[in-house]
């Protein structure tokens, strides 16, 4: 969650179309640096340090602040970064990598293999809490073999290890010894990348960029994001030119901005689907029939279509339709109220005292459902899903909770009946954070949902190295969670972005908003800020 500490919610493969791209040759800005980006946001930065961020726009930044050892390309393959290179050993438990040299942190150090270990030695620490925890877990150990060799240990193969590897190397001499939650170093974080901390004013963060960054000064000059209470703001405050972009633009507004000229407007399937998502410690939710027979109650084509104007599609489980492991064969759970009445039926659920409510043993069929405040897509969707519900005799109250206290307050306590989440799935492993049972305790599978098969399924997919066998484990596991669902799955919402056209150079990708942002350029003649 993209939550303070929810890697899946809310919040960020593999073929991408971005529509339409607006890009000119080397020679048409030689030299060009200047001006600056605005973004506005509805999401007010929390701290910003690569190994425990995972949320809202901290998260955004944090990609532009540090580097990791790899980078995901706009096709989310693993390429070079901070490691030139790399080898694994035979059995796949060694994999070593060599540094750049030369590559310099925000304060002048040079970056050495000893920040890659203390980087991820944190991470494994479980006193640290690290959201990578789950994922960095198999890693056994991290030497460094020497100045700008890094070698890393597993306990088990691990072929997604490179895919995760972007995270961003923190700097051991600024951090050593200190309290990683409560150091001052989340305010004024010091990486590698293209953007340096300037300033953190109330409701605005400025960076500027970085000249001694090792792929070349950026073009622009700064990066600024502006917070606002919601997307109408963002919304107006865009038309009257005070921000350049607008992040995940709501259809209705994209709809708008394709038709005003001083706007490009880009487009591509964001790797997160939206989930109503089950507790299944709520005794409501235990039968897999009764979860069977709620999948069958929602029109998921009408939400697409009424809340998503189409730029979208229904989503058939967690598998990422641009992934080579998608399997086209499983088609989405088809809107029939009939079969769901019918299933309910089976499970004991019948209206007995003419209320038009299911009942049973003395209990009605209602519930509360979570989404959060701040997502107007979110809460159009929970009202049709509420609507929809009711007709076949469930009662569903909606009730919205600030993004800031979602996850704490309710999730990981587990103090709720179900949520309305986006979830990740940008590779197929990140399946294993938030639906293998050894996640229940401690992890991010705060919905109790237990499936022995698709466990085993799991770590299958997670430790078989050949393409095509996984390919053939994660589509058993899309059919086994299909069969056995945690919850409803929703759809796959278009990622929807404006910019004003005077930036060039501009891609937008499912690896990072701003993973190309040192490579942006505005014309000297259309330069708007000093």
């Amino acid at each position: 969650m993209d939550f303070p500490k929810f890697a899946l919610i809310i919040t960020i493969s593999f073929t991408l179309s971005v529509t339409p791209t607006h890009l000119l040759s080397n020679s048409d800005h030689q030299g060009t640096h200047g001006d600056s980006l605005l973004i506005g946001s509805i999401w007010k930065p929390t701290i910003i340090n690569p190994i425990l961020t995972h949320s809202s726009i901290s998260a955004v930044l944090k990609g532009i602040i540090f580097d990791g050892l790899i980078k995901l390309n706009d096709e989310m393959e693993p390429v070079p970064h901070l490691a030139l290179s790399w080898e694994n050993s035979p059995d796949g438990l060694v994999w070593t990598f060599s540094l750049r040299r030369g590559v310099r942190f925000h304060d002048g150090s040079e970056l050495a293999s000893e920040d890659v270990k203390f980087t991820f030695d944190k991470v494994n620490d479980p006193s640290i809490k690290s959201p990578y925890l789950s994922i960095f877990g198999n890693i056994k150990a991290v030497r460094a073999r020497d100045r700008y060799t890094v070698e890393i240990h597993l306990k088990n193969p691990f072929p997604s290890l490179l895919f995760y590897l972007d995270v961003g190397i923190l700097p051991k001499h600024l951090l050593v010894g200190k309290d990683l939650w409560k150091a001052e170093f989340n305010y004024h974080p010091i990486g590698t990348g293209p953007f340096k901390m300037e300033r953190w004013p109330e409701d605005e963060i400025i960076l500027k960029a970085n000249e001694d960054y090792f792929k070349g000064k950026p073009h622009l000059s700064r990066v600024i994001v502006r917070s606002f209470k919601d997307q109408r703001v963002v919304w107006a405050e865009l038309m009257k030119g005070t921000v350049d972009c607008m992040f995940l633009t709501y259809p209705k507004n994209y709809d708008i901005m394709e038709k005003i000229p001083q706007f490009k407007v880009y487009s591509f399937l964001n790797p997160y689907y939206y989930i109503m998502a089950f507790n299944e410690d709520n005794i409501l939710f235990r039968q897999k029939r009764v979860r069977h027979a709620l999948n069958y109650a929602v029109d998921k084509e009408r939400i697409v279509e009424k809340v998503l104007r189409g730029r979208g599609r229904v989503s058939s489980g967690p598998i990422y339709p641009q992934t080579w492991a998608y399997s086209k064969v499983i088609e989405p759970y088809p809107y029939d109220p009939k079969m769901t009445t019918k299933l309910l039926a089976k499970a004991g659920w019948k209206d007995t005292n003419g209320n038009h409510l299911l009942d049973k043993e003395g209990r009605e069929f209602e519930f509360v459902l979570l989404i959060i405040e701040e997502d107007d897509v979110s809460r159009a969707c929970a009202l049709l899903i509420q609507q929809q519900l009711l007709d076949i005799g469930i009662r569903m109250t909606v009730r919205p909770v600030p993004f800031s206290v979602m996850y704490e307050k309710f999730l990981s306590t587990k103090r709720f009946d179900a949520s309305l989440l986006t979830m990740i799935s940008d590779d197929p492993d990140k399946n294993y954070l938030w639906w293998h049972s050894s996640q229940i305790d401690g992890g991010f599978n705060v919905f109790s949902y237990k499936n022995k098969k698709v466990d085993e399924l799991l770590d299958k997919g997670r430790t078989t190295w050949d393409r095509e066998e996984r390919r053939g484990i994660y589509y058993q596991f899309q059919r086994e969670i299909y069969e056995d669902p945690p919850g409803i799955f929703l759809f796959w919402r278009d990622y929807l972005i404006g910019i004003h056209k005077r930036f060039r150079g501009v891609r937008f990708s499912p690896a990072g908003i701003l993973n190309n942002i040192n490579e942006w350029y505005v014309p000297k003649g259309e330069q708007k800020y000093r």
